[in-house]
C-alpha cells in the first residue's frame, strides 16, 4: 500500500492500474483495504504481465506509465 499512496499523493497521476498474478485477486483487494484501482490478470512471464497492463490502458492513450516493480520496493 506505501507505493500506492506515493504515487496517488502526486497530484498528476490518475488512475491507476495494478497487475497481478493469477489466483491473486483476493489478496490484491486485501492489500489495497479499500483503495481504488483496477486490477489487471498478469501473465505467465514478466514481460507478458507488462503487455497485459499496457494494453488495458492503450484505450486511455496515458502520457506517462510508471512501471513499478513490486520485488525492488524503492519508493
Amino acid at each position: 500500500a506505501h507505493a500506492y499512496d506515493a504515487m496517488r499523493a502526486h497530484p498528476e497521476v490518475g488512475e491507476i492500474a495494478i497487475v497481478i498474478g493469477e489466483g491473486q485477486r483476493e489478496a490484491a483487494l486485501e492489500a489495497l483495504a479499500g483503495r481504488e484501482a483496477v486490477l489487471v490478470e498478469g501473465g505467465a512471464t514478466r514481460q507478458q504481465s507488462v503487455r497485459n497492463g499496457l494494453d488495458y490502458l492503450a484505450s486511455s492513450a496515458p502520457i506517462h506509465v510508471l512501471i513499478h516493480d513490486l520485488s525492488l520496493i524503492h519508493i
